[in-house]
C-alpha cells in the first residue's frame, strides 16, 4: 500500500460543493509562490476569481485533484485561447474545436515533486482524446522553468515564444506548448 505521499491523486471534474476548497487551494498557491521566480504571476479574484470557477464547474471544465481528500491540484481544459494563438506555428493542425487548451494548471506547492502534475497532464490528455481534440495546448509565462519541465517530461513540444495578454499578467512573455492526442 503506497505511502500518503506517493498516493495517486484522484483526477475528477469539480462539482459545486469543491468550489470553495478549489478556490482557497489556488488562493494558496498564489500565496505560496508570490515573488518567486517560477509564479505563474496569478492574481486573486482576477485569475482565478470565484465567478471564474464557478463558470468552469458549470461547464464541466474544471478538473480537480484529490489526495486523501484535500484539493492538491486543478486544471481548466476547454477552447479559450488568448489572441497568440491563433498565429502560433502548432505542429498538429486543427480545426475549430479539434484542439483543447489547459488554463490555470496547479500543483500545491505542498504536493510539488509527488508526481500529482504528471497525473494531471496524463488525465488532461484522456479527457482531450475522449472529447475528440486532435491536440492540447498550452503556455507557461517566462520564468516558470518547473512547469515547462513538467509538460517536457510527459511529451509537450515547445511551439514558440510569444507576447500574450491576460487580466492578471497584461502583456508578457509565454511559451507555448502542444501534445499532439
Amino acid at each position: 500500500m503506497p505511502s500518503p505521499d506517493n498516493a495517486t491523486p484522484t483526477i475528477r471534474p469539480a462539482t459545486p460543493d469543491d468550489l470553495d476548497a478549489t478556490l482557497a487551494f489556488y488562493y494558496h498557491l498564489i500565496d505560496d509562490l508570490d515573488g518567486k521566480k517560477e509564479s505563474p504571476r496569478w492574481e486573486k479574484d482576477v485569475w482565478p476569481s470565484r465567478p471564474m470557477l464557478e463558470a468552469d464547474i458549470a461547464a464541466g471544465s474544471l478538473h480537480i485533484a484529490l489526495l486523501n481528500g484535500e484539493v492538491v491540484g486543478g486544471m481548466v481544459l476547454d477552447h479559450a485561447r488568448p489572441d497568440g494563438y491563433d498565429t502560433a506555428p502548432w505542429n498538429v493542425p486543427a480545426g475549430e474545436g479539434e484542439a483543447m487548451v489547459a488554463h490555470l494548471v496547479a500543483v500545491s506547492a505542498r504536493h510539488q515533486g509527488k508526481g500529482i502534475g504528471t497525473a494531471l497532464m496524463r488525465a488532461a490528455a484522456d479527457i482531450c482524446r475522449d472529447a475528440g481534440a486532435r491536440a492540447l495546448r498550452l503556455d507557461v509565462i517566462d520564468g516558470n522553468a518547473p512547469a515547462a519541465r513538467l509538460y517536457e517530461r510527459v511529451g509537450f513540444q515547445h511551439i514558440s515564444h510569444v507576447q500574450l495578454y491576460y487580466e492578471d499578467t497584461g502583456w508578457d512573455d509565454f511559451d507555448l506548448y502542444e501534445l499532439e492526442l
